[in-house]
Formats: C-alpha cells, structure tokens, sequence
C-alpha cells in the first residue's frame, strides 16, 4: 500500500509550504472569509477526510435548518458533492467532503479544496436567502411525487 501520509504531506507543501500533518494526522487550513478547514487522513482508507464547522448559519431554527441541510444533502449539485452534517462536540453543522487519495492527484487536490472553499460560500449564502421559499414548493411537490419503487 502506498504511503498516502507522504503523498498528503506532499500535496499540502504545495498549497503552502508550512502545511504539513500532525502527529494526530491532521492539519488546519485557513480560509479567508470562512471557518478554517481540518483536513484528516483515514487510518484505515486511502481517504482524506475534509470538515469545516459553519457558525455563521442561523441556528435558531433548528428544525428549518434541518430541513435546508437535507435538501441540500438529497440535491447534491449545490454543494458539488460535500454534505452537511451535524457535529454534536461544536452543536453546529459541519461541511464535509471525502477526497480519495489512491484516485486523486496533486491538482484534483487542489481544485478539491478551492470548490470545498466554494461550497462553504454557497451554503452560507442558501441558507441566508432561506431555500426554502414559495418558488422551492413546487420543487417539493414534484419530489414527493416521484415513485421511488421504481427507482430501488
């Protein structure tokens, strides 16, 4: 198996040349305008994990934020492949996304963490124009329409 903690290492020296993983085999990786991005390695996979806490959405709803967090989720598209997630230690969501090191390169990487940075952008912006208005409805009602037997 190959070493994907040097592969890591080395892609990280490449975005910034002070980024490197810790002993825990993770790393930070600060943003301009968003929470900082903790990129950790799988013991067990060749999989870099990549999570970013959301503080900025509004949690005072939380059955509304909910809601837009799984049709985002179910959609997909919006956030290009990451997921949100609720993080009981934080009590926030976090965006997540999982990078597959034995498939991926050095720029696959970097373009992974720009569109990472992106989705973060993207959903702090959905969930301020609140998604779930009178022109989304329609979008539902033909959600729930669909014959998912048909589907499995």
């Amino acid at each position: 198996m190959l070493d994907y903690r040097l592969q890591l290492d080395h892609w990280l020296y490449a975005i910034n040349s002070d980024l490197k993983l810790d002993e825990n085999d993770g790393v930070f990786i600060e943003t301009e305008h968003h929470s900082p991005i903790l990129i950790s390695l799988s013991e067990q996979k060749p999989i870099c994990h990549l999570y970013a806490p959301l503080p900025s959405l509004p949690y005072d709803d939380l059955e509304a934020l909910f809601i837009q967090a799984l049709e985002l989720n179910s959609y997909g598209i919006p956030l290009g492949g990451c997921w949100l997630a609720w993080e009981d230690e934080l009590n926030m969501l976090c965006l997540r996304y999982d990078f597959n090191l034995a498939r991926g390169d050095q720029v696959s990487f970097q373009n992974t963490i720009q569109n990472f940075i992106s989705a973060m952008g993207i959903t702090t912006s959905l969930f301020a124009e609140n998604s779930l208005q009178p022109d989304n409805i329609l979008i539902q009602q033909k959600a729930s329409q669909i014959n998912y037997q048909q589907l499995a």
